[in-house]
């Protein structure tokens, strides 16, 4: 009984903390930040040559893949990097 009154004031004092936090730190507005934009695909670059050829065989899909481990996103990144012009 003592180790389920201790649970119960605990999970209340995170939850008083939390209610605290979101009041004292509010989250920032967009309308201030700058519009972003992505280059146009090139056929200068390896790369570019490929996106260009798999965009035109695969409309309306964007290419996009979530990885959800993060090995995997890290050696995505990796082989980006290193086949980058």
């Amino acid at each position: 009984m003592r180790l389920l009154k201790s649970i119960v004031i605990i999970a209340a004092c995170l939850f008083i903390l939390s209610i605290a936090f979101k009041l004292t730190y509010s989250v920032p507005e967009n309308e201030a930040r700058d519009h972003s934009s992505a280059l146009e695909a090139s056929r200068d670059t390896m790369l570019g040559n490929l996106v260009i050829d798999l965009a035109a065989e695969n409309p309306g899909k964007s290419g996009v893949a979530p990885l959800i481990l993060g090995p995997d996103a890290f050696a995505a990144r990796i082989a980006l990097a290193e086949a980058a012009e």
